[in-house]
């Protein structure tokens, strides 16, 4: 009786593991929701939001951002961004995204197409392997990749990733064990993944155009 119920535990496991495993989850936080402030030079400019909803094997990421930059009260520069990413098997099979970038109105849609994907955006329309993965930045799968597309424009980025080290991290007064990377050339950004929670992003940072340092922070 004990040896089977012995086996029985090990199989569960396994199967946890395998499941936890799928690539499809890959940097899905144990919480399923991931909310960052936007923080420029120190100031918190905004907040830019995450939601994951999985049923089997198919995961919808609801993405959202609102960001505002004001100079003695003047709105100077304004960013609303909502887009729902689906996601079969560990890989992108759709997205739509709406963005308001400081009045420039953008739409962007995805559909997978014989293996590929279709997207359709202010650029025009492009045909990449059903392999490429959106710049929106939250799963430690592009860390393999050497090109993302824009989720605002559309186009093509790219990228190269390097692996700077492990590092212990301050995350909403909690010390987190992470791995940080650095990607260049079409997009740069230094990203923080947590090694104990799925390999979940928990903190990111550019230098922006204008020379400021821009920062997620998890709230």
């Amino acid at each position: 009786m004990f040896p089977r119920f012995l086996m029985l535990v090990i199989l569960m496991l396994f199967w946890a593991s395998m499941s936890l495993a799928d690539p499809m989850f890959l940097s899905v936080p144990k919480s399923g929701s991931s909310n960052f402030e936007v923080i420029r030079n120190g100031k918190v400019l905004g907040h830019h939001s995450f939601k994951f909803i999985t049923n089997g094997q198919r995961l919808e990421v609801e993405v959202s951002a609102e960001i505002e930059y004001r100079l003695f009260s003047i709105p100077l520069y304004t960013h609303s961004h909502l887009a729902t990413e689906v996601w079969q098997n560990g890989r992108l099979i759709s997205m739509t995204a709406t963005t308001n970038d400081d009045g420039e109105q953008l739409v962007l849609s995805v559909r997978e197409l014989d293996d590929k994907l279709i997207i359709e955006s202010s650029q025009g329309q492009e045909k990449v392997p059903g392999t490429t993965l959106p710049a929106s930045f939250w799963s430690a799968a592009m860390l393999k990749s050497e090109t993302l597309f824009s989720t605002l424009r559309g186009g093509i980025l790219p990228i190269e990733v390097k692996y700077i080290g492990d590092e212990i991290v301050e995350v909403k007064g909690e010390r987190r064990f992470t791995k940080h990377y650095r990607m260049i050339g079409g997009v740069e950004r230094d990203l923080w993944f947590d090694s104990t929670d799925n390999m979940s992003l928990v903190y990111l940072k550019f230098e922006a155009e204008d020379g400021s340092i821009v920062e997620y922070q998890l709230r």
